[in-house]
């Protein structure tokens, strides 16, 4: 009867498991072409990543002192400089994927990548 038990708590535990790596594997940002750049909640720029040939820089100050400077790629965007003391939106690297934005809380800057819903 014990043994019965635990086989079916281990096979529901493997179901939910597999469930949620479906789950994160259909909605992996596969499809995600904008990269949105918000401050204090306010949409500053929508940037379309398909539409990027060529790596550009560019630069965001904002008006309580202070700057990021980021870099906008095919398919992806990344914070490459920052006078903020923490320098966590630097060392976050490239963003490909929506699911996992890039933060300055110094700045109250958020970079986030949005699929095709936001068309």
């Amino acid at each position: 009867m014990l043994k019965k038990k635990f086989f079916w708590i281990g096979f529901f535990t493997a179901i939910v498991i597999a469930g949620i790596f479906l789950h994160l594997k259909l909605n992996n940002g596969e499809n995600a072409k904008y990269a949105s750049i918000y401050q204090d909640g306010v949409l500053l720029e929508r940037i379309d990543l398909n539409a990027v040939v060529l790596a550009y820089t560019k630069k965001i100050e904002f008006s309580g002192g202070g700057y990021n400077i980021i870099e906008v790629s095919p398919g992806g965007i990344e914070v490459i400089e920052a006078d903020c003391p923490d320098q966590i939106c630097v060392s976050r690297g490239r963003v490909t994927k929506s699911g996992l934005p890039i933060v300055c809380m110094p700045h109250r800057l958020m970079i986030e990548i949005e699929g095709e819903h936001y068309d």
